[in-house]
C-alpha cells in the first residue's frame, strides 16, 4: 500500500495537525463535560473520525506490477451477473463468458479482466476458466458498475471497456451520466449483446394497487398491474385469496403479450385482512417466483356515529321490555364500532311535539351545522317535519351531498307524502318519487318480493353462506302496511318490490358524495310488527333483521368521514413502491368544499425517511376539489415500511393539519418479470462512447490485439484505491453520530 495524496503533503500535513489539534484544545473547555469519562469519550470519537478523513484524503492505494512476461490489462469486461442472465436453453450468461473465453487466445488471455455486477460493481476479477458465478443479482444497476468502473479501468491503464449483458438497465439515468464520462475520457465501451426472446411463457405480478384503509364491510376494489409475455392462446387467471388460500375473487383473460391492470374486489368485515394475489403457474413457465404478490388492508377502527330519529315510543308488544326505538340501536350497539344517539318524540302528531335524544332529554336536534356534521349517518323514522327549521333540513342534506354522509328514511304516518315531505329540500335525496299526503300510506300485508339482481347488493348480505343467506331472504316476513309511492327515480336501485302495486319498497341511490335510502314500511312496530320481531331463526330471535341495519349503516355511511375525526384525508396510488419509483398522491380537506377556500391553503407531503427529505408541494386540482402531487422515492432508499406524511396549513397560521398514509418499499426485483433482452440500449451505448457492437470471438480478439501490443519485458505498475469502501464511509458515519449522541447526552446532564 502506498500514498497518492489529493493535496500536496506539506498542505496535508498541516491540516491534519489543525484538524487534530482543534479538538484537542476545545472539547476540554466545554463546561458541559462535567465527567471526565465523557470528555475522552466524545474526544475519541471525534478524534477517530477526523483520522479516517484524513487517511481517504492521504488516497491510499495498492500497487501491482506486471512482469516483464506479461502484458498489461488491455480490456476490461463487465459481466452482468442479475437473474434475468440465468434465462434460455443455455444461459445468457454462460453465453457471454463462453464467449469472452474463446476471444482469450494464446498470448492475449492476460489483456483481459473480468469484473462481474449486478446491483453493483465487484472488484475482485473473474477468473473465466474457473467456475462460472451464479445469476441471481435482484437489480441490473449497468450505470453505477460503469460509474464505478472508470477510475478502475484508468488505474489499470486499460484502453477498453466491454460490457456482456441482455440490456436489461434499471438505472438508465445514471447509465446515461456515466457514458458521458466515458466520452469525455476518450474510453470506448463496446457491448457483447447476448439472449433471444424466451419461448417460455411468463406471467408476472409487478404491482398491487389498492387502498390500505378503508370503512368496516367495504367492498374494496384491487387492481394487479401484470406483465404477460409468450402466452399467446393461453388463457390466464388471476386469483385473489386470504392467507388460508381461500379464493376471493377471480376472474381470467386471454395471454396476449403486454403491460396489464386487471381488477378484483375484496370484501373485508370488521378485521383487516392479509391477501394475496395470485396466478396459477403455467406448463413450463419461464419464473413462478413473481405469480404471487402479497399485501394488507386494514379496517379503518373510528366508530360510525349515526343520529337515529324514531317516531315510535312505546314499548313492543310482543317483547314486552324492549321499547320499539332499541330495536335498531341495539343492533347497531352490538357492532362494537358504531355509536347510535337515539331521539324520539313527546307525541306523535301530524304538527307539533317535541324531538329529544332519550339519553338527554334536554338535548334536541342539533342547532347548528356543525354539530350535524359530526355525524356519519341520520335515520329518520316517521318525524313530523314541522320539528325541523328550514336550516336543519338544509344541513342535512349538505351532509349527504355535500360531505358524504348517509341519510335513511323510514316509512310511516308523518313519512315520505303522508308526512309531506315532498314539499322539503329532503325530497331531492330521498330516492322515490313520493305520492301526495292524501294517498301517502296504505296497512296492507305484502312479503317484499327481492329482485334477482339486487341480492348481492350488501345490503342482504344476512348471512355469510350463501346458500344460508339465499334461505333467509326466501323467510323475509310480511310487512303490515307502507307508505305509496309512484316509483323509483332513475339513479335509484331497487332492493325490495311490491309484485301486485308495482312499486318499490326499499330502494336506495347515490346522492352527492353520499347515499340515501327509502324504506317505505315500518322497523319499528306498527307495519314492522313481525318483520322486526320474527326475521331471524326460532322463537324471539331477529338476527337477520339486525344484521339488515348494521349492513344499510355502513353502506350509508361508507363515503364519510367525520370532520372532527379526519379533517385531512390522503391516498397514494399504490400500495407498494420500488427505490426510483415516483408515487402520486391526493389529499382533500373535508371541511372544504368550495375552490375559492382552498386555494388560500398549502398542502405539502414527504416521506417519514428523516429530516432532511424536503416536502414537495400538492397541487390544487378545482375539479376534484383535492390537492394532487408526484413524490419520488429516493433511488437509495433501503427496503422498508415507512409512511408518507402530509401537511396543510391554513391562511390564519397555527398548528397545521397532519395526516399520513402507510407504505411499503421494496427494492423490486424486476428481472423476470419482464423477460426479453434489449439490445438496443447497448447499441446505443457502443454508439455513444464510440464502441462496437460485438458479436463473435474474432472481433473481441482484434480488439485485444489492437489495444494491447505485447510489451516483453516491460513492467507496468497498476495502482487501485483502497479507500473507496462503503463500510469505511459507513463507519465514519457511524462515529459521528454517536459523538453527536453523547454530546447532546452531556448538554442535558443524561451523561
Amino acid at each position: 500500500m502506498t500514498f497518492h495524496p489529493a493535496i500536496q503533503s506539506d498542505w496535508l500535513v498541516l491540516l491534519t495537525l489543525f484538524l487534530l489539534g482543534a479538538p484537542l484544545l476545545l472539547v476540554p473547555r466545554n463546561p458541559h463535560f462535567r465527567r471526565r469519562v465523557t470528555l475522552w469519550v466524545v474526544l475519541g470519537l471525534r478524534l477517530t473520525a477526523i483520522a479516517l478523513l484524513v487517511l481517504v484524503m492521504a488516497n491510499p492505494v495498492a500497487r501491482h506490477e506486471s512482469s516483464g512476461r506479461q502484458a498489461p490489462v488491455a480490456v476490461v469486461a463487465l459481466l452482468d451477473t442479475s437473474k434475468s442472465m440465468g434465462l434460455g436453453t443455455k444461459p445468457r450468461l454462460r453465453e457471454g463468458l463462453a464467449l469472452l473465453k474463446d476471444g482469450m487466445e494464446a498470448g492475449t488471455a492476460d489483456k483481459l479482466m473480468i469484473l462481474p455486477f449486478d446491483r453493483d460493481l465487484r472488484v475482485d476479477p473473474l477468473d473465466a476458466w474457473g467456475s462460472p458465478p451464479e445469476a441471481n443479482g435482484s437489480r441490473t444497476c449497468l450505470g453505477a458498475a460503469l460509474a464505478r468502473a472508470l477510475p478502475v479501468v484508468r488505474g489499470l491503464g486499460a484502453r477498453h471497456i466491454v460490457v456482456v449483458s441482455d440490456g436489461r438497465c434499471d438505472d438508465p439515468v445514471r447509465l446515461a451520466a456515466a457514458a458521458s464520462s466515458a466520452g469525455s475520457m476518450n474510453l470506448p465501451v463496446s457491448v457483447i449483446p447476448v439472449g433471444s426472446p424466451p419461448k417460455r411463457p411468463n406471467v408476472a405480478i409487478v404491482n398491487c394497487l389498492t387502498e390500505r384503509q378503508v370503512p368496516v364491510d367495504s367492498r374494496v376494489p384491487v387492481s394487479a398491474v401484470l406483465r404477460v409475455s409468450g402466452c399467446r392462446g393461453k388463457e390466464l387467471e388471476l386469483r385473489l385469496t386470504d392467507d388460508e388460500g381461500k379464493v376471493l375473487d377471480h376472474r381470467t383473460f386471454p395471454g396476449l403479450d403486454g403491460t396489464y391492470e386487471k381488477t378484483l374486489h375484496a370484501v373485508l368485515g370488521e378485521t383487516g385482512k392479509n391477501l394475496h394475489l395470485v396466478i396459477p403457474p403455467l406448463e413450463d413457465e419461464l419464473s413462478t417466483e413473481d405469480n404471487r404478490f402479497a399485501f394488507r388492508i386494514d379496517v379503518a377502527t373510528q366508530p360510525i356515529r349515526v343520529l337515529y330519529m324514531e317516531g315510535s315510543n312505546h314499548k313492543d308488544k310482543r317483547w314486552t321490555d324492549v321499547w320499539e326505538y332499541d330495536f335498531i340501536a341495539q343492533a347497531l350497539r352490538e357492532t362494537g364500532n358504531i355509536d347510535v344517539d337515539v331521539f324520539t318524540v313527546d307525541k306523535q302528531v301530524a304538527d307539533g311535539g317535541k324531538l329529544f335524544n332519550v339519553a338527554k332529554p334536554d338535548q334536541g336536534f342539533p342547532t347548528d351545522r356543525a354539530t350535524l356534521w359530526q355525524y356519519d349517518v341520520v335515520i329518520c323514522s316517521d318525524i313530523n317535519r314541522t320539528i325541523f327549521t328550514d336550516k336543519q333540513l338544509e344541513w342535512t342534506r349538505d351532509l349527504v351531498a355535500r360531505r358524504g354522509g348517509g341519510f335513511c328514511m323510514i316509512g310511516g304516518y308523518t313519512a315520505f307524502g303522508a308526512g309531506k315531505w315532498d314539499h322539503t329540500v329532503w325530497e331531492q335525496m330521498i330516492p322515490v318519487d313520493m305520492k301526495t299526503e292524501a294517498d301517502g300510506y296504505v296497512w296492507e300485508d305484502v312479503v317484499p318480493q327481492i329482485p334477482e339482481a339486487a341480492r348481492n347488493h350488501p345490503l342482504w348480505h344476512v348471512e355469510d353462506d350463501p346458500e344460508a343467506n339465499r334461505l333467509a331472504l326466501s323467510h323475509h316476513p310480511p310487512f303490515l302496511g307502507f307508505n305509496l309511492v309512484n316509483r323509483a327515480k332513475p339513479a335509484a336501485k331497487i332492493l325490495a318490490w311490491h309484485q301486485d302495486r308495482q312499486m318499490p319498497l326499499i330502494c336506495v341511490q347515490p346522492y352527492g358524495r353520499g347515499r340515501s335510502m327509502a324504506f317505505l314500511s315500518d322497523a319499528a312496530g306498527g307495519w314492522g310488527e313481525r318483520y322486526q320481531t320474527e326475521w331471524g331463526e326460532g322463537d324471539h330471535d331477529n338476527r337477520y333483521y339486525r344484521r339488515f341495519w348494521v349492513n344499510a349503516v355502513r353502506w350509508l355511511a361508507e363515503h364519510s368521514q367525520s370532520a372532527h375525526r379526519a379533517r385531512l384525508v390522503a391516498n397514494t396510488d399504490a400500495v407498494t413502491y420500488a427505490p426510483g419509483d415516483i408515487m402520486t398522491i391526493r389529499a382533500r380537506k373535508l371541511v372544504l368544499t368550495r375552490p375559492e377556500d382552498l386555494r388560500q391553503w398549502t398542502v405539502s407531503a414527504r416521506l417519514a425517511k428523516g429530516d432532511d427529505q424536503r416536502p414537495i408541494p400538492l397541487v390544487l386540482d378545482e375539479q376534484t376539489l383535492s390537492f394532487v402531487g408526484r413524490l419520488a422515492v429516493p433511488a437509495d432508499s433501503p427496503s422498508m415500511d415507512t409512511r408518507v406524511l402530509i401537511e396543510a396549513r391554513g391562511p390564519a397560521g397555527g398548528m397545521p393539519d397532519v395526516t399520513s398514509i402507510p407504505i411499503r418499499i421494496a427494492a423490486a426485483d424486476r428481472e423476470l418479470a419482464d423477460p426479453f433482452p434489449d439490445p438496443l440500449m447497448l447499441r446505443q451505448l457502443a454508439e455513444r462512447t464510440g464502441g462496437h457492437v460485438i458479436t463473435d470471438a474474432n472481433q473481441l480478439r482484434r480488439l485485444l490485439q489492437k489495444d494491447a501490443p505485447a510489451t516483453a519485458g516491460a513492467a507496468k505498475r497498476i495502482t487501485v484505491p483502497l479507500w473507496d469502501r462503503p463500510w469505511l464511509w459507513a463507519l465514519i458515519v457511524i462515529l459521528l453520530a454517536a459523538e453527536w449522541l453523547v454530546r447532546k447526552a452531556a448538554l442535558f446532564g443524561k451523561v
